[in-house]
């Protein structure tokens, strides 16, 4: 699956088919988990671009699907995410992929978003939502900014085990995280409840 997920080896006609096989079985509305961080082969490296038209194909196909009724994209590029919502056919919804880049993907065009801080932080991320859709710009962006450093703890810096640690602190149950991730240390739970304190 990981291989997938970073397009190694995989086309993204194999990346679409993948999800249409899921939606195939599968009777509840899904979701699409990107094609990979970013949309699948094209995400890792900067110098490889999708041939004309076959990202296009790949959405198109995908939208096509009566159970896939949106995208969740994690990679973060704004420039694929204003070209997906430019192909998208009508009521197909994109979604943030991370609280990193929440407001920038719903100026884009995405209806909401499907991220890991709001497991503990669903308040200043509907804040941001809430905000931006009543016309108050500056107070989504300040929330916004002020998303940045909890999400990175909890994602890309420290990762799974700091969201379960900071959803043990909040009283939720996160418990812990399965090998091979190990829990955080002393240190780092001790960086990440001072980045807890004001939520």
């Amino acid at each position: 699956m990981d291989e997938l997920r970073r397009g190694r080896g995989v086309g993204l006609g194999g990346v679409v088919g993948h999800h249409l096989g899921f939606a195939d079985v599968d009777r509840a509305p899904l979701a699409q988990a990107g094609f990979g961080g970013g949309f699948g082969p094209f995400a890792q490296a900067q110098d490889v671009q999708p041939q004309p038209g076959e990202l296009s194909q790949g959405l198109a196909r995908a939208a096509e699907h009566e159970r896939i009724i949106g995208l969740k994209d994690s990679g973060g590029n704004l420039v694929k995410l204003g070209a997906l919502k430019n192909l998208a056919p009508p009521g197909f919804q994109l979604l943030a992929g991370s609280a990193s880049f929440l407001l920038p993907a719903l100026t884009m065009g995405a209806v909401g978003g499907i991220m890991a801080l709001a497991n503990i932080a669903p308040g200043p991320c509907l804040k941001v939502y809430h905000d931006l859709r009543a016309g108050h710009l500056a107070e989504a962006r300040a929330t916004q900014l002020e998303l940045i450093p909890l999400n990175l703890a909890v994602t890309s810096q420290w990762g799974v085990p700091a969201l379960k640690a900071a959803m043990d602190h909040l009283g939720l149950y996160g418990g812990p995280a399965r090998r091979p991730l190990l829990p955080i240390s002393e240190v780092v739970r001790e960086k990440l409840l001072v980045l807890l304190a004001p939520i």
